[in-house]
């Protein structure tokens, strides 16, 4: 299993987006997974809901979408390690921020490589995030992306 994180790490080099997305809709699972790796590997580990929920707290709820990309940067980029895992994204899905998930994270990962998860499935070569009648839903097709996809479902 450790091989297998190690050759991600490795790949990752090679992408423009340095950005592996783990998707699983088991998070209990996959935090237990990033957690380990982090361990392993010595790669800060960032519970993003938690951080991103403590910055934007204090901002009243109609403005938080005019402080979110500078609390990311505050998070992630400002963050001194040139790798990162991050977990616990749903928050980038809160439709009152007005972003979008996967590009943020695409374009942070730019400048450092991150490990993120989503609590999403992949069905016919798309990563499906909440259900189409949800406020939430994205649809995001794999080839499109520019980045490594981990289905921890399979």
């Amino acid at each position: 299993m450790l091989s297998k994180w190690e050759s991600i790490l490795g790949e990752l080099d090679k992408y423009y987006y340095k950005l592996a997305l783990i998707i699983s809709e088991d998070t209990y699972q996959t935090s237990k997974i990033l957690k380990e790796l982090s361990t392993t590997f010595g790669i800060r580990y960032i519970n993003l809901n938690l951080e991103l929920a403590n910055y934007l707290v204090e901002i009243p709820f109609s403005e938080r979408w005019l402080h979110v990309n500078r609390a990311l940067d505050e998070i992630i980029l400002k963050n001194k390690e040139q790798c990162l895992i991050i977990d616990n994204t749903d928050i980038l899905f809160e439709e009152h921020l007005k972003i979008d998930p996967v590009g943020v994270l695409k374009n942070a990962s730019k400048y450092k490589k991150l490990i993120a998860s989503l609590r999403a499935r992949i069905e016919n070569n798309y990563i499906i995030y909440a259900n189409p009648q949800a406020k939430e839903y994205k649809k995001y097709k794999i080839d499109n992306l520019g980045c490594y996809v981990v289905n921890l479902e399979e």
